[in-house]
């Protein structure tokens, strides 16, 4: 033991327990790791995929359902997003255009 701490080498410290005790380090906690899991890394709701699914709509309807399934819960929300406003604002300009038709032949 004195030869030991001359050299300064650290020592490991040890838990001494019950021989009927389960062993902690083997224990793992599936509930935390699978949380931990849940939400993937790339999951951005980059403004990107807001800004083309609002040029593509039906592209990023699709996406939608690609990064829904795949549990990319953000970018699943700004593709559809994106889309639901371009469809509207495609919506809104085909009413408008209808609209000056019917009073122009009026």
């Amino acid at each position: 033991y004195k030869k030991i701490r001359e050299t300064d080498v650290p020592m490991k410290t040890i838990t001494i327990r019950d021989p009927g005790e389960p062993d902690p380090v083997d224990e793992v906690d599936l509930a935390t790791a699978e949380v931990i899991l849940d939400s993937p890394v790339h999951d951005t709701g980059s403004n990107l995929y807001l800004f083309l699914s609002f040029f593509l709509p039906i592209c990023g309807l699709i996406a939608g359902a690609i990064f829904k399934k795949h549990n990319y819960i953000k970018n699943f929300k700004a593709c559809r997003k994106g889309a639901l406003v371009g469809l509207g604002v495609r919506a809104a300009i085909a009413l408008i255009y209808l609209l000056a038709l019917l009073i122009a032949l009026l």
